[in-house]
């Protein structure tokens, strides 16, 4: 990808992204959309200091492990709640294992990249996730 192309992705998708993301009620706090060996953008209130990229790539080839292990982030671990890795759009979500007033989080892949989201109450599953993967259908074809 040369430097023009990357700079006009990153450009569309950060538009994309601001649907989402802005007042008067954001859906998400967080977005990191990477592919399987690197992040390729992060964005939101704060920022995620690691994101084990190939770890959460593997969750989606293995509803065991995605369920059994959920997700670690910054030290905070995320219980898996629910796993549909053979939709046409992936999807894996849940929320902070020891806080019901916590972080939620979603996680969706298509065509070599995917995203995880983090969102908190009063949003919930039913709207943060199907916006997550309208937006994931959306910059996969960019």
């Amino acid at each position: 990808m040369s430097v023009v192309r990357q700079d006009s992705w990153h450009t569309q998708v950060e538009t994309e992204i601001e649907k989402y993301m802005k007042p008067p009620l954001p859906f998400w706090d967080v977005i990191v959309i990477f592919t399987e060996n690197k992040v390729l953008l992060k964005k939101g209130a704060e920022i995620l200091q690691s994101v084990d990229c190939r770890k959460l790539w593997s969750l989606f080839g293995n509803k065991k492990e995605a369920i059994t292990s959920g997700i670690v982030l910054d030290g905070t671990q995320y219980e898996v709640h629910r796993w549909y890795g053979d939709l046409d759009i992936p999807l894996i979500y849940g929320r902070e294992a020891e806080d019901l007033k916590g972080k939620g989080f979603a996680l969706a892949k298509s065509k070599g990249l995917a995203a995880l989201i983090l969102y908190s109450i009063p949003v919930v599953s039913a709207y943060a996730v199907p916006a997550l993967k309208e937006l994931v259908q959306k910059i996969s074809q960019l």
